[in-house]
């Protein structure tokens, strides 16, 4: 069934992958997947875990280990952006929303808002189906995304003071985000994983980034966690523009 927008333009929602990549610039699979050992092996320790000190926000001894260390930075390949930045067209052929006198920033990724989904291959644990919740299948994690040109690429504050509270966590600036719990299992050792599942981190979130290049993973514990794959998506709706071809 065609659905018109109210410009009378076909309406197609569409979606962008981005795949996210080790530290090698290999999209990661279970082939080269990363193991994430816990900060804290205890669970209370784990659970009380958030940003207070620079000695929170990495792994001292072991950060972008893919075999030990409870940080990791999650390469972003392309550009993410889908906000209006300093990225213009003149015009309007093939759809483009500019015309030969005037520019625009405008893309169909703008016209309903900017939406991305985050969503990770992960095990948790060393051991399949321990129970749902249980102590060896539950992890804490926290996500951050770095903002090139900052003043701190993992944290939104600027001196002076330091305010290491100021954690850039990803989609959610908020403490809440400081520390997530998850719960998975993990069967067959090590890195094979053969029991694993689809976490969805984040649906059709609003989405303002233009300067991301990374995404750091971290487990707080008190378990270890595998990433087998994490992909970004980004949400657009095209057809809305009057200036946009049929």
């Amino acid at each position: 069934m065609g659905i018109l927008s109210g410009s009378g333009k076909h309406l197609n929602p569409f979606d962008l992958q981005i795949d996210l990549h080790n530290q090698s610039n290999e999209i990661i699979t279970r082939s080269n997947a990363i193991k994430m050992t816990p900060r804290s092996t205890t669970a209370s320790t784990s659970a009380g875990y958030g940003f207070s000190a620079a000695g929170d926000y990495a792994d001292s001894s072991n950060h972008n280990s893919s075999t030990t260390g409870w940080s990791y930075d999650l390469k972003m390949p392309v550009c993410p952006s889908g906000g209006a930045w300093y990225n213009h067209v003149y015009g309007g052929g093939s759809g483009r929303r500019g015309t030969s006198s005037t520019s625009s920033a405008s893309t169909a990724l703008n016209d309903y808002g900017t939406f991305a989904s985050l969503y990770m291959d992960l095990a948790v644990g060393e051991n399949p189906h321990p129970g749902y919740g249980s102590a060896n299948g539950i992890a804490h994690i926290a996500l951050l995304n770095d903002a090139a040109g900052a003043y701190f690429g993992f944290q939104y504050t600027s001196p002076p003071p330091v305010n290491y509270s100021h954690a850039r966590t990803l989609f959610d600036t908020s403490t809440d985000a400081h520390n997530i719990k998850i719960s998975g299992q993990n069967y067959g050792g090590g890195k094979s994983n053969n029991y694993r599942q689809w976490f969805c981190l984040a649906d059709r979130q609003s989405w303002a980034h233009n300067n991301l290049n990374n995404i750091r993973f971290i487990n707080w514990g008190p378990n270890n966690v595998y990433i087998h794959s994490a992909k970004l998506i980004i949400h657009g709706k095209t057809g809305a523009s009057s200036g946009a071809d049929n």
